[in-house]
């Protein structure tokens, strides 16, 4: 449903722990961060196939330029130095979004980007930004879905939420 909504130019998002890294990270070109191999991570090339986009690597395209982690997190960046580092969290995104920025955002350390204290979970977060081309949902993919809005306004920052139900 997502594809079909996306290849119809509806801006949608997938988001959160996938388990699994990214195919954009191991790369040949990067296989000596990555126990010297390149992999053809599934997950991340499905959604690839399906036309989403990450949005981090939209931003930092080269792995060995912006190498990223978004597990294992660990108080104050110390991490166990026999600790697994990847990048398994992620915003994706497809149709009519363009990825303006991407940051990640955790404890402080050497894949912060942007450092919260405490930081309260074994995964760092992805915050990205985008500019959106509104488009009509359409009726005809096979689903009914209603779209319900609210918006939230703490402090500085506006966060609206849609929530789809079938």
């Amino acid at each position: 449903l997502l594809g079909q909504l996306a290849s119809q130019g509806v801006p949608v998002f997938l988001t959160g722990d996938f388990n699994a890294p990214s195919h954009l990270d191991w790369t040949d070109e990067a296989k000596s961060m990555h126990f010297g191999v390149a992999v053809e991570w599934p997950v991340s090339i499905r959604l690839e196939q399906l036309q989403f986009r990450d949005s981090y690597r939209d931003v930092y395209s080269d792995p060995l330029v912006r190498p990223a982690a978004t597990w294992t997190a660990g108080e104050n960046g110390r991490i166990a130095l026999d600790e697994v580092h990847d990048r398994i969290d992620f915003v994706y995104a497809g149709g009519a979004a363009v990825t303006i920025d991407s940051r990640i955002v955790g404890e402080r350390g050497p894949y912060t980007d942007i450092a919260i204290t405490p930081w309260p979970s074994d995964h760092r977060a992805v915050v990205s930004t985008f500019e959106l081309i509104p488009a009509r949902i359409p009726m005809d993919i096979g689903a009914s879905i209603q779209v319900s809005h609210e918006r939230i306004v703490q402090g500085k920052g506006t966060i609206e939420v849609s929530r789809n139900i079938e």
